[in-house]
């Protein structure tokens, strides 16, 4: 089970037909203010595992994901096995990008999990 729709489509790409991949936010949707229903919120502590981005990008699910783990569902959270790009500019500046996804202009050779070469 994947949060937002483009680590759903990076989990379907490492796992191929391996799994089946459930994403809970649908393309559009605001991830800092998603909810899921009650029945989606279960089904995420039974899950084989559990994909999120972290750094407070899913808040709207962030009582959901701490209950899963607190069921034992396994857990990947996607912002702490990679090398995170900080903000640039703004208040933010030098604190972690949580949209480090979707971001223009950076450099992906530092948004590929840490341990893992091109290629892999």
């Amino acid at each position: 089970m994947v949060t937002t729709n483009i680590l759903g489509d990076v989990t379907r790409q490492v796992l191929g037909d391996q799994a089946t991949v459930t994403t809970l936010m649908q393309p559009e949707s605001d991830p800092h203010s998603f909810e899921i229903s009650a029945q989606q919120a279960a089904s995420m502590s039974s899950a084989d595992l559990v994909v999120s981005n972290g750094l407070g990008l899913e808040e709207g699910l962030q009582q959901h994901l701490e209950r899963a783990a607190a069921a034992g569902a396994p857990m990947l959270v996607a912002g702490e096995v990679i090398d995170v790009v900080p903000y640039s500019s703004g208040d933010a500046e030098g604190a972690p990008d949580p949209h480090f996804w979707t971001g223009h202009g950076h450099d992906r050779r530092r948004r590929r999990p840490r341990g893992c070469r091109r290629g892999n």
